[in-house]
């Protein structure tokens, strides 16, 4: 079109949108995709190797690659640099010196907030002050903090949060993963091959596994088991008795709304009223 908002052209080689004012002046391509804007917000260049966005003024002056993903700003936010293996992002300020990367990934605070190093094998996380001390690894994970909130170790083979007051006293472990707390909201115990929630009150008494996920409430709520081959979800009242399951999805409910079973082979919605009874596949 000629006027208000865009000249268009669209093609699956080629796509592009141009408008003659204010909000952008755009050209996509599925190999190159740019997007340019001749005022405040945005002049951009997007490309599936290379993705660009830049701005002309305060918020951010950014260029992203799919190989490398930058983005930077002029002023107080961020001064920023993403790559797939090495993502970073600086700030000239208060908030964050920050570099990212996929095999090492940091970032650094020059005052109080956070001193922090992250990175695939050893993910680090410190503050120099009260809220926390932490060290991330892939293989150890772990955050400490020096008063009220956490003591935490985290580890790909054994995650452990551990506070030293009514919060939470929790480990956790990619193939054991456990959470206890002291009180009232839940004594859990999560685990990659056996998960489980378990709470003392009302909400939920639960238990959670890879293969085998279940929830469990003692009330009104949902009796439920979850499953990665065999996912279900049960209740005890009206709103849903319902079995999930990976290959099988199935979803019953006694009452009014809907009968229905899910898979994923077969995917099949039943009602017992008016709206609809249905067959997905």
């Amino acid at each position: 079109s000629n006027n208000n908002p865009q000249r268009s052209s669209f093609s699956c080689c080629k796509t592009r949108i141009r408008s003659n004012n204010n909000p952008q002046r755009s050209s996509f391509s599925c190999c190159k995709t740019r997007i340019r804007s001749n005022n405040n917000p945005q002049r951009s260049s997007f490309s599936c190797c290379k993705t660009r966005i830049r701005s002309n003024n305060n918020p951010q002056r950014s260029s992203f690659s799919c190989c490398k993903t930058r983005i930077r700003s002029n002023n107080n936010q961020q001064c920023s640099s993403f790559s797939c293996c090495k993502t970073r992002i600086r700030s000239n300020n208060n908030l964050q010196r920050s570099s990212f990367s996929c095999c090492k990934t940091r970032i650094r605070s020059n005052n109080n907030q956070q001193r922090s190093s992250f990175s695939c094998c050893k993910t680090r996380i410190r503050s120099n002050n009260n809220q926390q001390c932490s060290s991330f690894s892939c293989c150890k994970t772990r955050i400490r903090s020096n008063n009220n909130q956490q003591r935490f170790s985290f580890s790909c083979c054994k995650t452990r949060i551990r506070s030293n007051n009514n919060l939470q006293r929790s480990s956790f472990s990619c193939c054991k993963t456990r959470i206890r707390s002291n009180n009232n909201p839940q004594r859990s115990s999560f685990s990659c091959c056996k998960t489980r929630i378990r709470s003392i009150n009302n909400p939920q008494r639960s238990s959670f596994s890879c293969c085998k996920t279940r929830i469990r409430s003692n009330n009104n709520l949902q009796r439920s088991s979850f499953s990665c081959c065999k996912t279900r979800i049960r209740s005890n009242n009206n709103q849903q008795r319902s079995s999930f399951s990976c290959c099988k999805t199935r979803i019953r409910s006694i009452n009014n709304p809907q009968r229905s079973s899910f898979s994923c082979c077969k995917t099949r919605i039943r009602s017992n009223n008016n709206p609809q009874r249905s067959s997905f596949s």
